[in-house]
């Protein structure tokens, strides 16, 4: 894997309110199409252990010209986007326990496995669903461009 690069926008998930949506910034180059993406782990980290059990969703923004977006959600904003959420693509979840911890790391995946394609510009939407706020840092979000100028495949006569 390549060196990993930050999201842009790690920063939204600092201090992201319970019930709150938002995205990490956007990834991709007009123009430019990519092999694959790969998404290294996320690091959450709440503000403090829920009183109940809750979830912390992830989902995948998509657009092909930077402007049309997946379910009209800005991956830029600093405003809540949880109600626009219709018809993302879920790309996973972790449980959060009432217990002490108070950081998660969501698996890395690949992109381009997750979606059968790699978008020209894509992002990750989270959705705070964990019954308290996440800590105000100590966010992680990390991704790495794979194989940008692969090879033309081997042809067998």
């Amino acid at each position: 894997m390549a060196s990993p690069a930050a999201f842009p926008l790690v920063s939204n998930l600092n201090g992201l309110l319970n019930g709150q949506a938002k995205g990490i910034g956007i990834i991709g180059t007009a123009n430019v199409l990519s092999f694959d993406d790969v998404v290294a782990p996320i690091q959450i980290v709440l503000s403090s252990a829920p009183a109940s059990g809750g979830v912390v969703e992830f989902y995948a923004l998509l657009s092909e010209d930077q402007t049309t977006w997946t379910d009209g959600i800005s991956p830029t904003a600093n405003a809540d986007q949880s109600a626009l959420v219709r018809m993302a693509r879920k790309i996973g979840y972790f449980n959060v326990d009432t217990g002490l911890a108070t950081t998660y790391v969501f698996d890395e995946y690949s992109f381009y496995s997750f979606l059968g394609f790699t978008p020209m510009f894509w992002s990750i939407l989270v959705f705070n669903k964990s019954g308290v706020s996440f800590a105000g840092s100590g966010h992680i979000a990390q991704h790495s461009l794979q194989n940008p100028n692969a090879p033309a495949p081997v042809q067998y006569a």
